[in-house]
C-alpha cells in the first residue's frame, strides 16, 4: 500500500466489480493507496453508478499519474481533512449512465 493510489476495494466484491465493469482490473496496475483522486472528487460510492463514477476517476489517475499529481493529491487531502466532512460532493451528471453511449 502506498500513500497515493486508488483506494482498495473489499476483496469479497472485487470479482463482481471486475465482471460488471470491463476496465476495472486496470485499477490494479498501481498499488492501492490511502489517498486517491477518486476519493477526493467523488467521496463514498454507495451504488453502481457511484462505483462507475469513481472508476472513471481512478482510471484518470492511473493514466496520468506523476510525482506532481501525487503531491497535489496529498496537499488536497490535507486541506480536505480540515473541512466539513458532510459537505456536498459533485455528483455525476444526468447523462452519465453505465452502458449508455453519448450521441
Amino acid at each position: 500500500m502506498t500513500i497515493v493510489g486508488p483506494r482498495p476495494e473489499r476483496p469479497e466484491i472485487v470479482s463482481q466489480l471486475e465482471q460488471r465493469f470491463p476496465h476495472y482490473t486496470r485499477r490494479h496496475l498501481v498499488k492501492p493507496g490511502i489517498a486517491g483522486w477518486a476519493q477526493l472528487r467523488c467521496g463514498y460510492a454507495g451504488s453502481e453508478l457511484g462505483t462507475a463514477w469513481k472508476l472513471c476517476h481512478d482510471l484518470f489517475y492511473v493514466k496520468r499519474r506523476s510525482i506532481f499529481a501525487d503531491w497535489l493529491i496529498i496537499v488536497e487531502t490535507v486541506f480536505e481533512a480540515g473541512r466539513d466532512a458532510h459537505r456536498a460532493l459533485r455528483a455525476p451528471g444526468q447523462r452519465f449512465i453505465v452502458g449508455q453511449t453519448i450521441d
